[in-house]
This record gives C-alpha cells, structure tokens and sequence, in this order.
C-alpha cells in the first residue's frame, strides 16, 4: 500500500495540492464569452467571462460609466428641483441665489465644494443661518449623491469575484472504467486496471491534501473547489447507540453531506429539470470490543479458519504467517499470545477466517517496553466493508465480511475500522476511545545531556474498533425523489431511471455521478489513504508524539469524509478535463451521442479568469444610459411642447428662465448691458471734447456701469414674473 508521501514523490515532486488545482484549471478549455450559468437560472445565470487582463479594462471602463452617470444623475435633479420651484403657488424668483445655482451646478461634487466655500466665505452667524435655511436641502442631497456615486463606482465592480464559474468546454471527453476489454490480452488489461487504481490513489491523495491544506489555512470558501464549490456536510453528536446488542464507547457521529447537486457542486451545467443530486451520510461510533476479542497462540491459531485451510503446510495461510510465527527473534518476545482476534462477523476476504479481524502483533509490533522504539508509519487503519447489494455484493474484493446482526442494518454499507497503534509513544494519556492510550512506560530517551528517562504512554495489545454504517441515495431534484444506493452507485430497490423518472439527459449525468461515486467510495478510499492521511499523525515525530484530544475520532472521521467527497468532485470532472497524463488518454471510452452535451457544459471556478453577470452589466449600463439620456434631452423636447395649455405655455416660461439662469446667458446679458452703456458713455464723453479723465471719473463710470448692470438684470427678473402672473390670470 502506497503512502500519501510516496504517492506525492512518484507523481508530483514538489507537490502543493492547492497550487496543482489552480494550475489544473488555468490549463483547462476555458471558453471566453457569453453562456448561461444554469445554477443561477437562464436570466440572472447569464454571464460573460473574459482574462483578466480584459475584465480589468471593463471594470475600470464601469467605475468611470457609473460616476458619468452620477454626474447626468446630479444635473437632472437639478432641472428638476428648479422646475417645481418654479411651478409652486409661490414661484422663485429670477434672480433667487438657490436658482442659479441649481442651473449652474456640473456635479454633486461640484455643488458639494461650492456649498463649503460659500460657508467659509459667509463667516458671519448670520449669512450663514440665511445661506443654510435657504440651500441646506439641495446641498444635502449633493452630499448623499455624491457618496452613492462614489461608492457605486466601486462596487460595481463586484459583479465579478475573485473567483469566477467558468465554463470548460473540450473537444473530447469521456470515461475511463476499471473493467478489463476482452479485446485485450491479459498483460494489457492488468495494466488497465493498475494504471485506474494508481489514478484512483492520486485522486484520493490529492484530495486528502486538498483537504487537510484548506483546514489548516482557513474555510474552504478561501480554497478553489475542483468541482464549481466545496459540499458544506453538517456533523452531529447523538447519545442514542445505532448498534443493537453492541455497546458504544462513545457518543454516536452522524456526518450527512446533505443534496449534493449535479450543478452546484459537480458543476455539470444543467437546467433544473436535467440534473441529479446524491446524499452521503455517516453513522460512525466507536465500540467496545473486548467481550468479543479472542488472543491465540503458536498452538491454537490455525483454529481461525476452516480445517481444510490449514490441514497442508504448503496452504497459502500457512506460508503467509509461519515466517513470521517462527521468528526466533518474534517469539522470544511473543511467547504466549501472537494474536488478537475480533469476532464481529465472519471474513470473506481472508480465504474465510472466522474472525472479523486478525492482527498478527509479529508483523505489526517490532519494539517493546525497556526496547528502543522502531521506525514505520504511526498509525494504521484496517477496513472490513459488507455492502448491501448490487454487483459489488457479490465481489468478495468489495464485500468482504458479513457482519453480527448487530452490525447489520436494512439497505445500509457497514463498515469497521481497526486502530493500530502499536508504533506512537504519547506524552501524555490519551482518552479518545479509538486512539486510547493510558498505561505508562519508563523508555530510555537520549536527550542533550546523555542518556534520561521518561514517562510515555503507548497500547501495546490494543485494537481501536469504529463502526460506521454508511447509507447513499440517488434523487430527482427536479420531483424530489430518492432512491437509495449503495457506496458505488449501484441501485439497492431496481432500475433507477425508472425509479426515478429520469429524463434522457438526467440518465447521462446518473451515469457521471454513479461513475464518480465509485471512484471515491468511502471505505476504499480509507484503506488506500490509511495511517498516513490521518490528521494524529501529524501530532507525532519519530513515533513520538503528544496527547491527543478526547475527540481524535470524530476529527478524523470528518476530515475523511470531507476528503471523499472532494475525490467524488475530482472523479466527475475528470469526465471532461481528462487525467493529466497522455498515457492514460488510449482508456478513455468516448461518450454516447446522449452525453456529448455534458463535454460542452463543465463549470468549475478559477482565479485566473472573470466572469460577469450579463443581467448586472445590463442593469447598470441600461440605467445609466436612460439617466444620460434623459438629462441630454429632457428640455430640448419641453422647448418643442406646442403651447396649447395653459400649462405647456407655463412650462415654456420655466424653460425661458431656466436658460436666462445659466451663466454663459448671464455672461451675455451683462455684456450686452456693458456694450449699450459704453456707447452712451462714448457719445457723451465725445460731446464734452472729450478730453483726458482722472482715475476717479474711472473709478464713478464703473460704478455706474455695475449699476445699470444690475437695473437691467432686475428689470429682465421683473418682466418675467409679469409674464407668469399673467399667464396665471
């Protein structure tokens, strides 16, 4: 059995499972453009997805679209706001301060400078009780506009995240079985199936990495999920024992992953109605074992299996374990009991022992108390499986014991994990029922100063024992019906497409799903992963380590659980981005005309491109443009209302003040005025022989020009309220 370590040294030197995911994807068919993200449905899943050197230009050309729209926001208020000031039963005057500035204002920002400077300027307590009783309102409204804008340009940009769905689209596509091709000759079919079993470890080990790397760095929202998004299982503890007739040493674990959708999480991009969903759920406890552990001898152990297994000495039993029994060296140190045998249903794996499990402590423990410690892996976990039905009920390699009526439950996967670990020395006592470890030892230990000793805790003879039964379930989302499974997919009540009511398309990804299934089941992958992916093992150094907190069990039954169903996600998208080795390319069967959709339709999330909502790129662009739009052309077209009312008539009047009120007018009327009374000033200073004047006959004209200058502008004010008054009358 290969170790995560060898797996990682074999197949990825310098190996970080995180980075090899991203780099994964960005090598990945990822298609540039528009396409519907069915998770979030035809309309708000319509998405645009570009680089991100591109998406960085659009984002930047929105923050500069919303703040151009602010400014058209700002100057349309203010054709409104001067409108119905002058439109009320009290009309503001012409030359009303609050006027000009409504029309002259470019900007909320402007109108918000304007607003400080004009209080700066008006120190004085009471021109600035006057300035704020008469313009606070407008210049409020300019502060809140402002921000809104402001902060709009920025989050506009959120209709992209950091880490973006896209869609893979490859031009080939499709599954690669463990079952051997009876076109082949048996040298090739084993290599097949080695190759898909060495495949499988690498998913498994990546996973497992994936995983514990996630954990150790944060939530997995902060990880890209190889699938589109990580599964959010719950976990809970009940008291109540699943286990009749079996005592629990604990608490009893349920892990349940809840729906876990074809779209959502496998990221198969389907409507609602073409997609499948799975739920995995975990029993798990550990139990009290020692009423039904047996301790053999030289002398008894062949009394394990049937008589005819153990009569010839040239018998595979016997060849296998004389070797080891024989040691000199071994039964010096195991002269009275070689074995622990558990009893908790009969094997179909190990050429039909009567035991459940059997370790041989020759083989696993090579040290004793007062014996320097040996090398090897910390911990190591055997599985016993029974599956309920479908083929893999009948393949002793899957189904390989039939557990105690106690350890069988109707239509559920029972598992049993045994602990072993004979290899660790705690600092301290451990009370975690499946990793308990409470007797004391004084082992010589080197340390700086020479040779001490100290007090470690370690289990010699001990088997941690957890049972766990395992239920699966296929459903329709789409009518809400389940139909239970079992770890490989395999129906446990008949034809589920029939059971199910499923579509066509729904049939092609039952198959991926199934598919995907079988290569992530939860016991298989346990027994590859093993000691080595064990999150204690990390506590530990040189077969030494600390205490292990009263919970190690349900840690570590998460974090595979976790792991499985991140393999599960691995498994499915392989179907479309293939296996990361050429060699492995001439196994893949091409799909049936009724899956090559799903080749076109894999989504999964990625860093280094950006996707947009369609309908929130729409939303802003189609607002903005209307306020652009409006601001542009609002009073060129009440210039053009014909004056048949009483009314538009009025309506012409505020326009004809709106445009006196602009400051280029204003700049013009004062020119106009300054023109009529320099000519005046010319005709009459020619008169008087125009002769040479002092500064303060300068100084007098101005004062006069300024004069008239303001009699002009208040007479032009006075004409316009006679005009309205009499359009009121």
């Amino acid at each position: 059995m290969q170790s995560l370590s060898q797996l990682q040294e074999r197949r990825y030197p310098s190996y970080t499972p995180y980075r090899r995911i991203e780099k994964m994807i960005a090598e990945e068919a990822v298609y540039e453009g528009f396409w519907i993200n069915w998770t979030d449905g035809l309309y708000r899943g319509s998405t645009l997805t570009m680089d991100k050197r591109t998406a960085a230009s659009l984002v930047a050309f929105l923050a500069l679209y919303v703040t151009l729209t602010g400014t058209h926001f700002w100057q349309l208020l203010c054709w409104i706001t001067f409108r119905l000031r002058s439109a009320g039963e009290h009309p503001a005057l012409q030359d009303d301060p609050l006027q000009t500035l409504l029309r002259n204002s470019e900007s909320s920002t402007a109108a918000t400078i304007e607003f400080g400077y004009a209080l700066w300027q008006w120190r004085r307590q009471a021109q600035r009780r006057n300035l704020l009783r008469t313009t606070i309102g407008v210049h409020a409204s300019a502060v809140i506009i402002m921000v809104g804008f402001f902060a709009a340009s920025i989050f506009s940009s959120k209709i992209t995240n950091t880490k973006s769905d896209v869609l893979l689209r490859q031009d080939t596509c499709g599954y690669w079985t463990k079952l051997a091709k009876s076109g082949d000759d048996y040298g090739d079919n084993i290599v097949r199936v080695s190759d898909w079993e060495g495949q499988r470890s690498v998913n498994w080990a990546d996973s497992s990495l994936l995983t514990q790397y996630c954990a150790r760095h944060g939530e997995l929202s902060t990880c890209v999920a190889p699938g589109r998004a990580f599964v959010r299982w719950n976990s809970s503890m009940h008291s109540d024992c699943p286990f009749t007739g079996i005592s629990c040493a604990s608490q009893t674990l349920i892990l349940d992953s809840g729906l876990v959708d074809s779209s959502h999480h496998l990221g198969i991009n389907a409507p609602k109605r073409d997609r499948v969903a799975f739920r995995k759920q975990l029993t798990c406890s550990p139990i009290n074992a020692e009423d039904r552990t047996r301790k053999y001898a030289q002398s008894n152990y062949t009394q394990l299996w049937p008589p005819e297994m153990t009569s010839n000495s040239d018998e595979s039993i016997l060849a296998w374990l004389e070797p080891e029994i024989f040691n000199c060296n071994r039964s010096q140190i195991y002269n009275a009991s070689l074995f622990d045998a558990i009893f908790l249903g009969s094997s179909n794996f190990d050429l039909g022992m009567e035991a459940t499990f059997v370790q041989n402590e020759a083989l696993w423990m090579n040290y004793h108390s007062g014996r320097t410690k040996g090398s090897g892996e910390a911990y190591g976990v055997q599985v016993q499986q029974h599956v309920p039905g479908g083929p893999e009920a009948l393949d002793k390699s899957y189904n390989r014991f039939v557990p105690t009526a106690g350890l069988s439950r109707n239509q559920s996967t029972t598992l049993l994990m045994f602990l072993m670990n004979g290899y660790t020395y705690s600092a301290g006592p451990v009370h975690d029922p499946w990793f308990k470890t409470t007797n004391s030892h004084t082992i010589p230990h080197i340390a700086y100063s020479g040779a001490t000793y100290e007090t470690w805790f370690a289990e010699y003879d001990t088997i941690g024992t957890l049972a766990c039964f395992e239920d699966d379930e296929i459903c329709n989302p789409a009518l809400g019906i389940c139909s239970p499974v079992n770890p490989y997919g395999s129906s446990l009540s008949g034809d589920l497409m029939e059971l199910l009511r499923l579509s066509e398309k729904q049939g092609s990804t039952l198959r991926r799903v199934t598919d995907a299934l079988a290569k992530s089941a939860f016991g298989d992958m346990v027994v590859e992963l093993n000691g080595a992916s064990m999150l204690a093992r990390r506590r530990s150094f040189d077969n030494t380590g600390s205490s292990l907190p009263a919970n190690q069990w349900v840690l570590e039954l998460q974090q595979w659980f976790s792991t499985s169903l991140v393999a599960t996600e691995i498994a499915a998208k392989q179907f479309v981005t293939g296996y990361g080795n050429e060699a492995y390319n001439r196994y893949v069967s091409p799909p049936t005309a009724d899956e090559s959709w799903m080749c076109q339709n894999q989504v999964t999330t990625s860093t280094a491109y950006s996707s947009f909502s369609v309908l929130g790129l729409g939303i802003i662009v189609a607002l903005g443009a209307l306020i652009v739009l409006m601001n542009l052309f609002i009073e060129p077209i009440m210039l053009r209302v014909p004056c048949t009312t009483k009314w538009a008539t009025k309506q012409k009047v505020i326009s004809a003040a709106w445009q006196m009120s602009e400051l280029l007018s204003l700049h013009d009327l004062i020119h106009s005025a300054e023109m009529t009374h320099s000519n005046y000033n010319s005709n009459d200073r020619c008169t008087s022989s125009c002769g040479s004047y002092t500064s303060d006959s300068v100084m007098k004209t101005e004062n006069k020009q300024c004069f008239a200058i303001v009699q002009l502008i208040h007479a032009e004010a006075q004409l316009q309220r006679a005009k309205s008054y009499a359009l009121d009358e």
